[in-house]
């Protein structure tokens, strides 16, 4: 033990208050050979997956390889998004521009086909994200 507030075992280090880590944000802190790594402006980049029993956060991004824009021509009733992903995605959601009911179909790791079942009337957009 180093005084009467920090403990450093085998395996371990605790502290009888807050551990500060950096208190002076002079450099980033890296866990697990680099694979978890806190920048100094308080970025967190994970090299694995992230898991919580609750996430509350301001914005969400995802890379163009995840979400994108179909533009469908009036009077057309289907829309294939091509794509080339490792893995089919768990599910798409799509928001189209007009009014209509809509469902997607043969979700596999090279893209989908959206359903609709009224047509537009003219060109229209149709937004996309597919969730892993």
């Amino acid at each position: 033990s180093i005084g009467n507030t920090l403990f450093i075992g085998l395996h371990s280090i605790s502290s009888a208050g807050v551990l500060q880590l950096q208190p002076n944000a002079e450099g980033a802190i890296e866990l697990e050979a680099g694979k978890v790594i806190i920048s100094t402006e308080g970025d967190i980049t994970a090299a694995g997956d992230i898991k919580a029993n609750d996430l509350t956060v301001n914005t969400i991004s995802a890379s163009n390889d995840s979400r994108g824009r179909l533009v469908i021509k009036p009077g057309e009733t289907e829309i294939a998004a091509i794509a080339s992903w490792p893995t089919a995605p768990m599910t798409v959601q799509i928001t189209p521009t007009w009014e209509t009911n809509f469902w997607i179909t043969d979700i596999t790791d090279s893209g989908f086909i959206i359903h609709f079942s009224t047509p537009p009337e003219a060109e229209s957009d149709i937004h996309w994200l597919a969730i892993w």
